[in-house]
């Protein structure tokens, strides 16, 4: 839409992972705006995060040249929820 920021109007290519355990870790593909990338960027987000909050560390700009895998940890985000599992920063 006219005036949202370049982040919202991109959706990404959705992916899951199994983990051993057998949850679901959810993430994105957001593909490179030129033909041949130059390379990819995996994004790993902060304790409490999840893996939109590449939006406030990536410039606009990198998707010009790169491709951005992100995703959310366990218990982060859209992926599964362990029971009896507290996340810790360390």
């Amino acid at each position: 839409s006219p005036g949202a920021s370049f982040f919202e109007k991109i959706n990404g290519q959705l992916f899951t992972v199994r983990t051993p355990d057998g949850l679901t870790l959810r993430g994105s593909v957001l593909r490179c705006r030129s033909q041949t990338p130059a390379g990819v960027v995996l994004f790993c987000h902060e304790f409490g995060g999840d893996r939109w909050s590449y939006q406030g560390h990536c410039p606009e700009r990198l998707l010009d040249t790169h491709d951005l895998v992100t995703f959310d940890f366990r218990h982060h985000g859209a992926s599964d929820r362990e029971q009896g599992y507290s996340p810790s920063h360390w």
